[in-house]
């Protein structure tokens, strides 16, 4: 037993330490790992492309669903070189939250107190950044609407950052000093950052990141270059299908399946037309 520690306790309810021995004897499998969530609790963090309460069940992941409960993330290298994002970058997102809180994105640089994000903080969306010389933080002018789908597309062009969502107002910002690059050698999180769960994972001290993000995730542009979800996924735990028609595969004859926030198109093979590539095309000189 541990000696009481010293200050005194205003209040409390429920209060436990938490102790990795909740996770003895726990196995999770298909290169899950236990975490010991509450002081008698734990959850398994699960490779992507399984599920279950030990991980003990293969899918295949189609369209992401984040949940802050179990501390889903993904990671992703940059799409190019961190040298084609010094001076400008552009993100694209479509997203649909189910929670006022919540990392959309993050990036930081392991040598230099530079780092951007994405969040949502009561649901409004801020837009944080840091060239090395101050943080500048871009908030929405409204809340955004939960359980509705919103396309974001927020620009950096030096120290100056501006933030348009949905129909509302752009709004902009300056960052501190005279630096006008960012690098970040890191990946680039979605969703979260495995912070709780990997301590070797230092955040930057000026990025507000409080909460995973709950909700679906759909697409990510960076400057005009594609990050495909979840294909290009290198890590992550605990992500879902969402509730989505591509989960069930519309798209015959090999036709992939493109969601359209709670629509979805098909992109047909060669030889296949048709809203669900059913038709086959006629032959040339048939």
């Amino acid at each position: 037993m541990r000696p009481w520690p010293m200050g005194w306790a205003l209040s409390g309810a429920d209060v436990g330490e938490c102790s990795a021995s909740v996770c003895e004897g726990v196995t999770c499998a298909n290169g899950g790992t236990c975490f010991a969530s509450h002081a008698d609790g734990y959850i398994c963090l699960c490779a992507l492309g399984y599920r279950g309460p030990l991980c003990q069940e293969s899918f295949q992941l189609v369209v992401p669903y984040f949940n802050a409960s179990v501390l889903s993330y993904a990671s992703a290298p940059w799409p190019r070189s961190s040298r084609h994002n010094l001076s400008w970058m552009e993100f694209e997102v479509t997203f649909r939250p189910t929670a006022p809180d919540g990392i959309l994105l993050y990036s930081q640089d392991s040598a230099s107190r530079d780092f951007l994000s994405i969040i949502l903080l009561g649901g409004y969306l801020e837009f944080s950044f840091d060239c090395g010389s101050g943080t500048a933080t871009i908030r929405s002018e409204e809340t955004l609407t939960m359980n509705e789908w919103h396309e974001l597309r927020v620009s950096r062009t030096g120290r100056e950052g501006i933030l348009p969502v949905d129909n509302q107002m752009p709004t902009h910002s300056l960052g501190e000093g005279a630096f006008t690059q960012i690098r970040c050698s890191g990946p680039l999180y979605i969703g979260g950052v495995p912070e709780h769960t990997n301590p070797r994972t230092k955040i930057n001290a000026g990025a507000a990141l409080l909460h995973h993000f709950t909700g679906s995730i759909q697409k990510i542009t960076l400057n005009e270059r594609s990050i495909r979800l979840p294909q290009d996924f290198s890590d992550g735990v605990n992500i879902e299908n969402s509730l989505h028609p591509c989960v069930d595969s519309p798209c015959a004859n090999r036709g992939t399946c493109r969601p359209k926030q709670a629509l979805y198109e098909c992109d047909c093979p060669l030889g296949y037309t048709g809203k669900h590539c059913l038709q086959e095309m006629a032959r040339m000189g048939a």
